[in-house]
């Protein structure tokens, strides 16, 4: 689809406070009214959580391994961490209120989670290679879900991993974070 409303490189994600779903399109050509930031990044961007404060936003970029760190308020990005390609590739963003930064790993068959300092925390093996995307959720935000997926697996893989496609719920012993509405004026 061409114009305004094509979606390059969208994504979903709720928004607590508001009670809905919101897209954010990372790659459509800027327009008038637009969210714009001081940001550059020199690749795809493929999810985004606000910290506890509203302070800092972090961002997945799948196609280096990289979590990126930014201020509000500050053009520069910095890198969080990194996990090496072999690892999987970074799918998924979560935060949790003790300052863990969490993401699945594609093609990797885990979950890790990140401590306040970028180091890496702990690694959670999965039943199935392709997790896709993260949430705390549960009256508590002490339960974590984690979705994965079935396309572009081989039969051999599916037969190895038959779980693939279904929703996953682990509890981690960590609370999420309750989302919240952010001032942003990038």
């Amino acid at each position: 689809m061409e114009g305004v409303w094509s979606f390059n490189g969208a994504f979903p994600r709720w928004c607590e406070a508001s009670q809905g779903l919101y897209w954010a399109d990372t790659l459509a050509p800027a327009t008038q009214g637009e969210l714009r930031s001081s940001w550059q990044f020199q690749e795809r961007i493929s999810a985004f959580c606000w910290d506890a404060k509203g302070e800092s936003l972090f961002a997945v970029g799948p196609d280096s391994g990289t979590l990126f760190v930014m201020q509000a308020g500050a053009s520069s990005v910095r890198r969080f961490a990194s996990l090496p390609k072999g690892s999987g590739r970074l799918s998924g963003l979560a935060l949790d209120d003790q300052g863990g930064v969490w993401t699945t790993l594609r093609d990797g068959w885990s979950l890790v989670r990140f401590s306040e300092d970028g180091g890496l925390d702990r690694t959670i093996g999965l039943p199935v290679p392709s997790p896709t995307d993260l949430a705390f959720a549960g009256p508590n935000k002490d339960m974590l879900y984690i979705t994965s997926s079935r396309h572009d697996l081989t039969m051999e893989t599916l037969g190895n991993a038959p779980a693939s496609g279904r929703l996953f719920r682990i509890r981690p012993e960590l609370t999420g974070l309750v989302a919240r509405r952010t001032d942003w004026r990038g």
